[in-house]
């Protein structure tokens, strides 16, 4: 089985040539590594980082060096070497931003942000464990075979004595035909041929009494093991599937498609900064708004450029999106702030209108400052669009006042204060 390993490293910028090589070495050979050869390749790390002179140790490419192989002897379970290691050290992959925080007198841990991950060590675990009750069931299933065995040996010796009793009940018929001939005999010989016709009738009866008995015993025998052996089978077959599934899931490669439920595939940001010379912004950028009376209609909220979009990698994926945003007031007006979904060929969408249960219900966040003021808010809605992998959808910003007169987003009604007004997006597995 063989373990793909990304390290991508953010090393200090004065570099140390010995703890590079040491890096490079484990680098060039980490992508053919099998799971049981991880720990020992690190373990030579650690062992070329050791030699290095106090000088070199202690350098910040060094340091780096050293949280890369404390962070993989956590995640394979090698044993962890935090010591050497400076406080506070990040490294960016393509999944994330992985933060290790180690100190002398502190636990090491991992935090990782939107990554679910699987432990391929219980995986295997698993795996072995479905290996093992699968050779406990061979056992049984080899048991009863023996078993099996035995009961037709002794069905074969019942045949046989079933055959030599036949064969008397005819000796029997042939010597009545011959007293029956013989005419007149002494009360002895009739009461002989009386006795023996008798025994005859009786030996028959008993003979297939125990035949029909042997018969039923043997039927009822045959389908208790065929459907014990099937039933084993059935087990064997499950457990052997099981034990594929792990090993197949122990062994791919984790992708979109195959994360479980409530995983989070992909996050997406977008800055909504006005970095034009005016507060207003300019073109399709104005963040001055002409705002209506809103009069409880929400058809009097106006657009505003602040939006973030995304692709969809799965089919009938969540969407959670969130922000904070600046707003400077129209007086002491109410404000009201709702999200639009937009989406190529189709109407926009209100997510107050497509969450909400009464009409009552007519922002997803807002307020009522007592006289005109900057204030922040953070929209956030859990949406189900139930659109298919590859969607491109956008979320847009939109506010109401119930005074009429100009809004600001994004700053204050000058050039001293302006927002970054950032937006996200994760797309949840369904």
């Amino acid at each position: 089985m063989k373990v793909f390993l990304c390290l991508v490293v953010v090393l200090a910028t004065a570099a140390a040539k010995t703890a590079k090589e040491c890096e490079d070495a484990f680098t060039k050979v980490a992508g053919s590594l099998t799971l049981n050869q991880v720990c020992n390749k690190l373990n030579e790390l650690d062992l070329c980082l050791s030699k290095l002179s106090i000088n070199e140790r202690d350098t910040e490419e060094t340091q780096s060096v050293y949280a890369v192989l404390a962070a993989n002897q956590i995640k394979f379970d090698c044993g962890t070497k935090g010591s050497d290691v400076r406080r506070d050290t990040q490294i960016i992959t393509d999944e994330g931003n992985v933060e290790f925080l180690l100190s002398s007198d502190k636990d090491v841990y991992v935090s990782r942000v939107s990554r679910e991950s699987t432990s391929i060590l219980s995986m295997d675990k698993d795996v072995k464990e479905c290996s093992s009750k699968a050779d406990d069931n061979n056992n049984k299933l080899t048991d009863l075979t023996k078993l099996t065995d035995q009961h037709q040996i002794d069905i074969n010796q019942l045949r046989e004595t079933l055959k030599s009793a036949t064969e008397s009940s005819i000796k029997v018929a042939v010597l009545n035909e011959k007293v029956s001939n013989i005419g007149k005999l002494s009360d002895d010989v009739d009461k002989l041929a009386t006795d023996l016709d008798k025994a005859k009738l009786d030996f028959a009866t008993k003979t297939k009494a125990n035949k029909d008995d042997i018969d039923a015993l043997k039927k009822e025998v045959e389908g208790d093991i065929t459907n014990q052996i099937k039933q084993l089978q059935a087990e064997l077959a499950a457990a052997k599937k099981t034990a594929g599934d792990a090993k197949t899931a122990a062994t791919g490669k984790i992708t979109a498609a195959s994360m479980p439920s409530g995983s989070v595939v992909q996050f997406v940001q977008r800055l909504n900064e006005n970095a034009a010379g005016s507060y207003c912004g300019a073109g399709a950028d104005t963040r001055c708004l002409s705002i209506p009376h809103y009069g409880n209609n929400l058809g009097n909220y106006r657009r505003t450029p602040i939006f973030v979009e995304i692709t969809t990698k799965l089919d009938k994926s969540k969407l959670m999106v969130f922000g904070n945003i600046y707003i400077y007031t129209i007086g002491g007006s109410h404000f009201y702030v709702d999200l639009k979904r937009s989406q190529q060929g189709k109407a926009d969408v209100s997510m107050t209108e497509a969450h909400r249960k009464t009409t009552i219900a007519d922002e997803i966040t807002g307020g009522h400052p007592n006289i005109g003021m900057g204030v922040h808010v953070n929209p956030m809605i859990l949406d189900s669009p139930s659109v298919p992998k590859g969607t491109k959808l956008r979320y847009t910003v939109w506010v109401a006042s119930w005074s009429s007169g100009r809004m600001v987003v994004g700053s204050y009604p000058n050039n001293n204060e302006r927002a970054l007004n950032m937006m996200y997006i994760q797309e949840i597995a369904p």
